[in-house]
């Protein structure tokens, strides 16, 4: 099916009153998409799955400011802040958070106004609120939504949307029984962040009108972002994985409980000064974590508190993690580039190019087939 989503730049966060104002007139029903982490990806697909069960579909701010008195009830309007903004969204039909985490702020940003702001948009929902059943401090904000609060689940559970193995699942209200929504590839399913943002994405189309059919086709046509958990290639029987993207600890600690063993970690860039226990908890479990930058060096010491199985190698930048990792990895093992932290210097290329054309260096040997 053919469809429209209009594209709009992201624009500063326009006056939060006047927003609220719009969409309480606003005929189109809208739905907002935030948290620490994973909203594109969940808006991405939302927006795929509202556009195939026939609705005109249109995001950002300038979508509903300067076109609200023309939107009907067959459109949709999608809004993706960041959870400090939330109180930008108050007033949304539909509002869904992929995540909260203290480990997953960027540096400088407050945890007070975070949940302030959440807090807020939660209240201010109209229709439906969407979050995850394992994150306890949104179940704790979501105390304060007046619209009903529907779970997503990645255990098998009497949520709202459940994932079972690798079966979607969504609540059937008329009947008191559940249906099938689609399957996620062994990938997706095994990956705890990217199948919470797709559970996320999947309970928020349901919620706005989207048909299972077409959520079906979105997730089947979902492609995985660059650099996120990316498997570049094997070579040896050592599989290079990127999961640049990852510049958050918190980001970075689910990447690690994504991979079997044994995993050999490349971590680092600028300090963010964010709680490193989450990620500390997790890279104790690999094989090596190779460090580099100030953010690394912070990533060790908080390591060397656990009691650990990882050997820690110290390296001068990522270019001299990769070279020695090189020399480390064996077959069977895993290489994992997942930062936790910002680039630390300026740079014409980011982290993930660096790290995909080092990897891909003839001197290192061509990459067979992922």
């Amino acid at each position: 099916m053919d469809y429209r989503v209009t594209e709009h730049p992201t624009l500063v966060l326009p006056e939060s009153d006047t927003v609220e104002y719009v969409l309480s007139q606003c005929r189109a029903l809208t739905v907002g998409i935030t948290g620490t982490s994973g909203k594109s990806v969940a808006k991405n697909v939302l927006c795929d799955a509202l556009g195939e069960s026939g609705y005109q579909v249109g995001h950002g701010f300038r979508s509903v400011l300067s076109r609200w008195p023309e939107l009907g009830a067959d459109d949709r309007v999608v809004l993706e802040v960041p959870p400090a903004g939330g109180a930008a969204v108050r007033g949304v039909a539909v509002l869904a958070v992929t995540t909260l985490a203290a480990d997953e702020l960027g540096p400088g940003q407050s945890w007070a106004e975070t949940t302030r702001g959440l807090r807020q948009a939660l209240a201010a929902a109209r229709r439906a609120v969407i979050v995850p059943s394992d994150c306890e401090p949104l179940l704790s904000l979501s105390a304060s939504a007046r619209a009903p609060v529907h779970l997503v689940s990645r255990q098998p559970a009497d949520a709202y949307v459940s994932l079972v193995e690798r079966t979607v699942t969504a609540r059937n209200g008329r009947r008191n029984s559940r249906i099938e929504i689609c399957e996620l590839d062994r990938h997706l399913a095994t990956s705890p962040a990217l199948a919470n943002d797709l559970l996320v994405a999947i309970a928020a189309a349901l919620a706005a009108g989207a048909t299972p059919a077409a959520i079906e086709i979105a997730v089947r046509r979902f492609s995985q972002p660059l650099d996120c958990l990316e498997l570049l290639g094997i070579r040896g029987g050592v599989r290079w994985v990127s999961d640049a993207r990852a510049t958050r600890p918190g980001r970075a600690a689910a990447a690690m409980a994504s991979l079997a063993p044994p995993v050999l970690l490349i971590a680092g860039g600028a300090a963010g000064g964010q709680s490193l226990n989450r990620w500390a908890a997790c890279a104790s479990q690999m094989e090596c974590v190779l460090v580099f930058g100030s953010g690394g060096e912070a990533m060790a010491e908080a390591l060397s508190q656990c009691s650990t199985r990882a050997t820690i190698v110290h390296c001068l930048d990522l270019d001299d993690a990769l070279t020695v990792a090189s020399r480390l990895a064996r077959r069977g093992d895993t290489v994992l580039f997942s930062p936790g932290c910002e680039p630390e210097a300026s740079s014409p290329f980011s982290p993930g190019e660096l790290f995909r054309q080092r990897v891909a260096l003839s001197e290192l040997a061509p990459c067979e087939a992922a």
